[in-house]
């Protein structure tokens, strides 16, 4: 019976990993912190009024809201695919 030859250094480092010690991230003590949300929340009637009834464009919509135009978008988009996408 033949004799198996050993493996050879690098294969046996590649197979079983590196021989030295793995260096561990040290421990870290996270601060969480809560988030607190100021704003108060808009009231969706009076904005989908103002839109579809007195017809207030996006600018107009913003500036009474206090948020941005594209905000304001989202929302009405929002209130629409809601409402299965009436613009009603």
């Amino acid at each position: 019976m033949a004799k198996k030859k050993p493996l050879a250094k690098w294969l046996f480092n590649f197979l079983n990993g590196a021989p030295h010690s793995k260096l561990v991230e040290p421990m870290v003590e996270i601060e969480e912190f809560p988030i607190i949300w100021k704003r108060p929340p808009l009231d969706l009637e009076k904005l989908a009024y103002f839109h579809k009834v007195q017809g207030w464009n996006l600018d107009k919509l913003a500036n009474w809201a206090n948020r941005s135009p594209i905000t304001i978008r989202q929302i009405l988009k929002r209130i629409a695919d809601e409402n299965g996408g009436k613009n009603e």
